[in-house]
């Protein structure tokens, strides 16, 4: 099986085409246009002349061919052609930002790194809401692309929680003894007595038998792909039928990330211009694919949000983001079973007790998400190698992550990978949105030079005023980000407006794109609500409502 952050194409001849054409399964695109034509009215299926295609990469040699036409020629119907680029730009044609790598590293850096600086103060959003964001940039941000024997499998960039119901993204599909399976989905029991069933399903080996393996990459993630799972079982119980579960599932949680999540921390004025104005304005949808400047920069500002510790997460008093990340198949912290000294799984101890990260009653107070800002919280400054699938250098190469130091800033890799993927400065992609919004919805003017430099630590505004450093001028997108997240009227509390723009837009159209979501022509007809039953006395269904259902 061969995956591709983000998406890829497979290519396959077909015995009807001409020694010169071959067919394409299409789940995303690099940055241009790629000409060719769909085949009947398959969005995700193209011809294209061998000439397009472009430099591709033979995924079983790992061997880069420069010669477009002989690389056609030399396809066979189980390899799979990789362009490089796996996402779409947001606007289209513009220039990538001309960032020096060594001031990008060194800017992470000291982003990673805060000496002198003030302490990172909460937001006001539960800290649920971060895993909920995670989850959400798994499901729309990754295709996996099967080969060989294997059944041809489309991860879509629709929110459609295929992250979910999607085949199993595992390399070792033995599920142990301790796994229970309700229409198709299953969890696993702990580790130590007494044994419970919250945990993802693994193999004997503890690797997760789910859609997504980005979901075991950490505890809090993984526990909220156990609370989706609880939920689906709630729904299967309703309805029956797997498939109407399925929807019925997909479409409470579209509801939870459209009118709790983006009105919670989009900035009001585009929340307000997309979802009740007409929609997007930008991003495009013959066919939609997920911006660059969504997976790579306005999303990853999320990050921010992490917790160095949270406070009674599970029955143990304090977890540390270094607790989470070690919990997990790759963190090598899973423990033996009761019944085998071979089977790996969580420890009955470490399960999630929901109301330590969202308010399920008036009562409770739980932990609350960092304040959105420049700093990073502790346990995410260095990040284990596995994390990465590769590393990315300052002069733009790149090798196997397991190959790198044991431990790599996450703000260093963010912008390296920015570069390396063309992204345009803030100020360049701010004027281009400007442009094709309509007056109604016009983004503020961007930060001044002063503003983007007015940061906590006293290192890293004295680097920003260097004379050799342009960022407050020409500024990388994600830095740019955090800076306007941070400022008022966000305050830390939500994404400022660039960054808004870009989110909203991506994850509305990766709900409006599902056939059967909630923004479907079908279903935005009949205004779909949620279950009576499932709502408060408010008549609202968030994130509080599901997961007290799912946990119930």
């Amino acid at each position: 099986m061969t995956r591709q952050h983000g998406g890829a194409i497979r290519a396959v001849r077909h015995p009807d085409d001409g020694e010169d054409g071959v067919r394409f399964a299409v789940i995303s695109a690099k940055r241009g246009t790629i000409r060719g034509e769909f085949a009947g009215d398959r969005r995700d299926l193209f011809t294209l002349d061998a000439t397009n295609i472009g430099i591709l990469i033979d995924n079983v040699g790992d061997m880069v061919i420069d010669d477009a036409g002989d690389a056609a020629r030399q396809l066979r119907p189980d390899q799979a052609a990789v362009l490089f680029q796996p996402y779409n730009p947001f606007v289209s044609g513009l220039a990538a930002a001309s960032h020096d790598g060594h001031l990008l590293e060194e800017l992470g850096a000291l982003l990673a790194y805060a000496p002198n600086s003030a302490p990172q103060p909460d937001s006001t959003l539960p800290a649920a809401y971060t895993y909920l964001g995670q989850f959400i940039a798994h499901d729309v941000s990754r295709m996996v692309i099967c080969q060989n024997d294997d059944e041809f499998n489309f991860r879509t960039p629709r929110l459609d929680l295929d992250s979910l119901f999607g085949a199993i993204d595992a390399k070792d599909k033995n599920p142990a003894n301790s796994v229970e399976f309700r229409g198709g989905l299953g969890l696993g029991l702990t580790a130590g007595a007494p044994c419970n069933r919250k945990d993802l399903p693994r193999s004997a080996s503890g690797e997760p038998q789910i859609a997504d393996a980005r979901n075991d990459a950490n505890l809090a993630v993984a526990q909220f792909t156990v609370m989706m799972t609880r939920f689906y079982w709630k729904m299967l119980a309703c309805h029956g039928h797997a498939a109407d579960a399925q929807r019925a599932t997909k479409q409470h949680f579209q509801h939870v990330v459209l009118y709790d999540y983006l009105r919670q921390i989009i900035d009001p004025a585009a929340y307000e211009d997309v979802v009740h104005m007409g929609g997007p304005k930008i991003i495009a949808r013959a066919p939609f694919f997920v911006p660059l400047e969504f997976a790579l920069a306005a999303f990853r500002v999320g990050h921010s949000m992490v917790r160095g510790r949270y406070e009674d997460f599970s029955d143990n008093p304090v977890a540390t983001v270094s607790d989470l990340m070690r919990h997990t198949h790759r963190g090598g912290y899973l423990e033996s079973g009761a019944d085998t000294d071979k089977e790996r799984r969580l420890n009955n101890s470490w399960p999630v007790r929901w109301d330590s990260l969202v308010d399920l009653s008036p009562a409770e107070r739980p932990n609350l998400a960092m304040a959105i800002d420049e700093r990073m919280g502790d346990g995410l400054q260095a990040v284990s190698w596995w994390q990465f699938r590769e590393i990315v250098n300052y002069d733009m190469s790149t090798y196997p992550s397991k190959y790198g130091d044991a431990a790599t800033p996450l703000p260093v890799q963010t912008l390296l990978r920015g570069r390396l993927a063309g992204l345009p400065d803030a100020q360049t992609l701010h004027a281009a949105i400007n442009a094709l919004l309509p007056a109604s919805a016009q983004l503020p003017d961007m930060l001044t030079s002063e503003e983007i430099a007015k940061v906590t630590s006293d290192d890293l505004k004295s680097f920003l005023n260097r004379t050799d450093v342009d960022f407050t001028e020409c500024t990388p997108l994600w830095f740019y980000c955090l800076r306007e997240s941070a400022l008022p009227p966000a305050c830390g509390n939500r994404f400022g407006p660039l960054t808004s723009r870009i989110v909203m837009e991506t994850i509305y159209t990766g709900i409006a794109e599902d056939p059967e979501g909630i923004l479907s022509a079908e279903f935005k007809e009949k205004s779909f609500q949620p279950d009576g039953c499932l709502v408060n006395k408010h008549g609202i269904f968030g994130l509080r409502e599901f997961v007290r259902h799912a946990t119930a």
